[in-house]
């Protein structure tokens, strides 16, 4: 997936980990899916939170924007350029610009697209077909605090990680 930031953990020290407390492989797996699936739903929420408090954005823009990686402890975040459109509905055309949400675009203008939509819409240079929609830029703001969360993550999973084992081999002795 391109244009994103993945928070991923990475499991081999984990396995190690399992190995020098003393737990079977097969428990030390065990532990791993269990931490895993909590991970990745701690994660996601995590990323979302960071996503909605750096940029400003309502939390349905950014919902479709972090997904859970499969196979790991993680989710990705589309840091891609969000459309101001998607972020806001109700476009308005005022002096100078749209406003749209707490946002307004200079320069900007509503047009009704085929299906209905009202999209935001910029001029890119001169000539009739020279326009694109109006974007937001996020990457900037959200890539230092995901890096940030990203250790908090960790941590997090190993913990869940070490309470799992330790909790499975109690039970064992």
């Amino acid at each position: 997936m391109d244009g994103g930031e993945a928070v991923n953990i990475d499991l081999s020290q984990v396995r190690r980990l399992g190995e020098e407390l003393g737990a079977t492989p097969k428990r030390v797996e065990g532990a791993i899916k269990f931490a895993v699936r909590d991970a990745k739903r701690k994660a996601q929420a995590a990323v979302r939170v960071e996503l909605v408090d750096a940029t400003g954005l309502p939390r349905a823009a950014v919902k479709n924007r972090v997904k859970a990686l499969r196979g790991s402890a993680g989710a990705w975040a589309g840091l891609n350029d969000v459309r101001v459109s998607t972020a806001y509905k109700r476009p308005r055309q005022v002096e100078g610009g749209v406003k749209v949400g707490p946002l307004v675009v200079k320069d900007a203008f509503v047009m009704r697209t085929k299906s209905g939509a009202l999209v935001v819409m910029k001029r890119t240079g001169k000539g009739k077909a020279a326009i694109a929609p109006a974007t937001i830029e996020i990457r900037d703001k959200v890539q230092p605090r995901l890096a940030a969360r990203a250790r908090d993550l960790e941590r997090i999973f190993v913990d869940k990680f070490d309470a799992e084992v330790t909790r499975q081999l109690r039970r064992v002795r």
